[in-house]
């Protein structure tokens, strides 16, 4: 499994400006939407920071789910939504 962290934001432009819900509305409708996509793989998310203007999250799923970055993509498009790269989590087993 592989944990992404992203911020999402509202589209700036024509094109968002014009949306009546929060950007962090929004942001979590593209996660659930995305969450539940028709996949043989597990998708997860945890929600670090909800606030009006942004949503921060983690996301989390199969390294084998070639559909993660396309399915994303196109949910954030959809809502019009835009995500940014916060960070990587070390995902190293223990033997133990």
């Amino acid at each position: 499994m592989e944990k992404l962290t992203y911020e999402f934001t509202r589209t700036q432009g024509r094109d968002g400006i014009f949306q009546r819900n929060r950007a962090s509305t929004d942001a979590l409708a593209v996660l659930e939407n995305w969450k539940q996509r028709k996949t043989n793989h597990d998708r997860s998310f945890e929600i670090l920071l909800d606030e009006d203007a942004k949503l921060i999250a983690e996301i989390e799923y199969d390294t084998a789910d070639s559909s993660v970055g396309p399915d994303l993509n196109q949910m954030c498009e959809k809502f019009r939504i835009d995500r940014l790269f916060v960070s990587q989590a070390n995902n190293q087993t223990k033997n133990e």
